[in-house]
């Protein structure tokens, strides 16, 4: 990775640990280019004010013995820096007054650049509705990288949707030395992006979460909330797009469902109700088309016509409208589940996905 000297400059003071993001903010403002913090001029001016322990330490890091000790870090765990400063930067963050100063990047940092979209959900989502995410991020995947947290349940699937196309980009809400925790997120860093705002040793903190929705908000084209409580994080994403201009998308949910009452404020507050990719790419100006499954049997393209017309459908009902015996029924629709073209949603009844 190659850095200006401006780049270098805005690394070495996002490391910082003992100054707070704002602060580091106001200093920058002081100068002319950030790469002036390594003149004589900032050494002095640090001198000149109090908090020596504070002060002390971002004069330590400047040196370039401590930059070199830092890149080195960054580079044995196979962590690249971004700063605002840099042309790998996300386009759409660089407008925003809460863009941080840095992201730090494991994987395909050339994601950063593409174009993105963001799906988000809470952890307590449906087993059908995490089977429709699942698609619709590959879906939009062919088209975005996709941006979503690092949470179980609606986060998961965009990324488990997404994954196979290397188009996944994942936000967490602390430092990467605390995010390969799980084998999702090895394939992620394998195959897509991991980042983070904060330094990599930085531990989660309840905050964190907004600031990571934000940046998550921010650097994306849009967002799609697929499930999302009353008082949900998930809401915390959208409404953050909102206030940025950026179009809004949410599943909409049947009366009484917990999970979806949070997605269901949304569409009310104007949110486009959703529920394919057929519901979002036009107005990006895309025009899409599921090309036919040619590894679909005909019984298999039968039953999943007949789950198709009747949205919730039971399988007493489906072996009825298509003559199949009940061994050979099962066999299909669990095939159609393997190729997740059906999910079962409880009570022996089957949805499409």
């Amino acid at each position: 990775m190659n850095y200006t000297r401006d780049d270098l400059a805005v690394i070495t003071l996002g490391s910082v640990l003992v100054l707070e993001e704002k602060k580091k903010w106001e200093l920058l403002e002081r100068y002319d280019a950030p790469s002036d913090l390594f003149t004589e001029d900032f050494s002095a001016f640090l001198i000149r004010n109090g908090k020596k322990d504070v002060y002390n330490s971002i004069g330590e890091a400047f040196t370039e013995e401590y930059l070199s000790a830092l890149l080195s870090d960054y580079e044995r765990k196979g962590i690249v820096a971004v700063p605002y400063t840099s042309a790998l930067y996300p386009s759409p963050l660089r407008d925003y007054e809460a863009k941080p100063l840095v992201l730090y990047c494991m994987g395909k940092v050339e994601l950063l650049q593409e174009p993105t979209f963001c799906i988000v959900g809470s952890r307590k989502t449906l087993p059908n509705i995490l089977k429709v995410t699942e698609q619709i991020a590959w879906d939009l995947s062919e088209h975005f990288a996709i941006v979503t947290g690092a949470a179980e349940g609606g986060d998961y699937a965009a990324t488990v949707g997404s994954i196979e196309r290397g188009k996944t980009v994942c936000v967490f809400p602390c430092g990467l030395d605390f995010a390969v925790k799980k084998r999702v997120h090895e394939r992620v860093r394998e195959r897509g992006l991991l980042v983070s705002p904060f330094p990599p040793s930085v531990s989660t903190r309840t905050y964190f979460y907004h600031i990571r929705n934000r940046i998550m908000a921010g650097m994306s084209r849009g967002v799609l909330v697929v499930s999302a409580g009353k008082k949900s994080g998930t809401l915390i994403t959208a409404h953050c797009a909102l206030e940025y201009g950026k179009p809004v998308y949410a599943f909409p949910y049947t009366i009484g469902t917990a999970s979806g009452e949070g997605a269901n404020a949304l569409l009310k507050k104007g949110a486009y109700p959703t529920e394919n990719v057929l519901d979002i790419l036009p107005d990006f100006g895309i025009n899409f088309e599921r090309t036919p499954d040619p590894s679909l049997t005909d019984e298999e393209k039968l039953v999943l016509d007949c789950i198709r017309e009747g949205e919730e459908v039971h399988v007493a009902q489906i072996g009825r409208l298509t003559n199949l015996d009940a061994s050979a029924l099962f066999a299909v629709l669990s095939a159609l589940e393997l190729k997740n073209r059906i999910v079962k949603s409880g009570g022996n009844k089957f949805r499409p996905v």
